[in-house]
């Protein structure tokens, strides 16, 4: 969805700099205003002109909430920036974190494009589940308003990250947005793991009613639940992979787990396990795999059931 977005942009700025067509985009707006989208890209204004200013659903009736806002700010010919938020899953007015999956977790991602004569950089939030944040401060049938900052660093190569701040949008929505609502809303999966704040930014569950597993992971870590026989609401205790609930936590930086071994001890709370959401909370002491230090986790997730 990333590059869906990415794609986007670029098209929409090109279709302006080569003078096809003098209308505005399809989907635009103009938000009320005369500068419907706004920034600060490293400290410097950034304004989107307002004929390169586009609003499109990004997804289907299996993504609710879901729409890509992207726009330009023309210099010249080959000196031009962009910015694209890919949001989805939005339910409502809220805080809800860039850095993540859209295609599951209400949130997103936000990109900006850099082009300067023969140089052109494309900069994007990662799947760390804490790139940035939008605030959605009005949601009508009709216009979404709010405000979003991030920090992105280049998609090849190093460098600098690029630091939005202070952005704004107002936007009139296209025909067929449906915010995300009921059992359609995302999921969501966090925690505080060894004392660290953890967001889940790709959020998976497999498997079926009663027998499944609940799984999210960003760039540090994969956090997953288990259950070893079929569920219902209720409190169950952590066990060792053989008993109980499994909570399996692994380090992807250094391929560490815990969790399935001897030593492991806490609670999973499952409040719901059918109906279309599966949600609950979990505290625990995990045993490393291997042997060594415990971790201690302490989380909450709600997300869809699967084939939901």
């Amino acid at each position: 969805m990333r590059t869906h977005a990415f794609v986007l942009a670029v098209l929409g700025t090109l279709t302006l700099i080569t003078g096809c067509g003098g209308g505005s985009p399809t989907d635009g707006g103009n938000g009320g205003g005369d500068a419907p989208f706004t920034a600060s890209i490293n400290g410097q204004a950034w304004t989107a002109d307002e004929l390169t200013l586009q609003v499109t659903l990004a997804g289907s009736v299996d993504f609710p909430g879901s729409l890509t806002i992207s726009g330009t700010q023309v210099q010249s010919g080959s000196n031009y920036r962009s910015v694209i938020l890919a949001l989805g899953f939005i339910p409502g007015t809220g805080t809800f974190p860039l850095g993540v999956n859209q295609g599951t977790t209400p949130g997103g991602s936000g990109s900006v494009v850099v082009v300067a004569g023969s140089s052109f950089t494309n900069y994007a939030t990662p799947f760390s589940g804490n790139a940035g944040s939008v605030t959605v401060t009005s949601l009508t049938g009709s216009r979404m308003a709010g405000t979003f900052t991030f920090t992105a660093p280049p998609s090849l190569g190093a460098g600098a990250s690029a630091s939005v701040t202070n952005g704004e949008f107002d936007i009139e929505l296209p025909a067929g947005f449906v915010a995300a609502t009921g059992n359609s809303r995302g999921s969501t999966m966090t925690a505080t793991i060894g004392g660290q704040p953890w967001v889940g930014a790709t959020i998976v569950p497999v498997g079926q009613t009663g027998i499944f597993v609940v799984g999210g992971q960003n760039t540090e870590l994969s956090v997953s639940v288990t259950p070893t026989l079929p569920v219902t609401p209720g409190i169950y205790p952590i066990g060792n992979g053989t008993a109980g609930i499994t909570i399996h936590i692994i380090d992807l930086q250094t391929a560490d787990s815990w969790g399935p071994a001897q030593g492991s001890t806490g609670t999973v709370t499952f409040t719901s396990t059918g109906g279309g959401r599966i949600s609950g909370t979990f505290a625990g002491i995990l045993g490393k795999v291997g042997g060594g230090s415990t971790l201690t986790a302490n989380g909450a997730f709600d997300v869809r059931a699967p084939g939901t």
